[in-house]
């Protein structure tokens, strides 16, 4: 049983690296898209104010 034991750890090692390699991509891209989706959301208002100021302006 001992004589696993390093053979176990260097194991577990590369699985905790290769973990953290995805998780660390997968929050990344989730950052990225959560901002793209606040910025398409915060355009939306701002596109309706605009449309609206156009068509006081202009009698539309």
């Amino acid at each position: 049983m001992a004589s696993h034991k390093p053979a176990v750890q260097a194991v577990a090692k590369g699985i905790n690296k290769t973990l953290n390699k995805i998780f660390g991509c997968l929050t990344l891209l989730t950052l990225y898209l959560s901002v793209n989706i606040l910025d398409a959301s915060a355009a939306w208002p701002n596109e309706a104010l605009a449309k609206a100021y156009d068509r006081q302006a202009f009698g539309l």
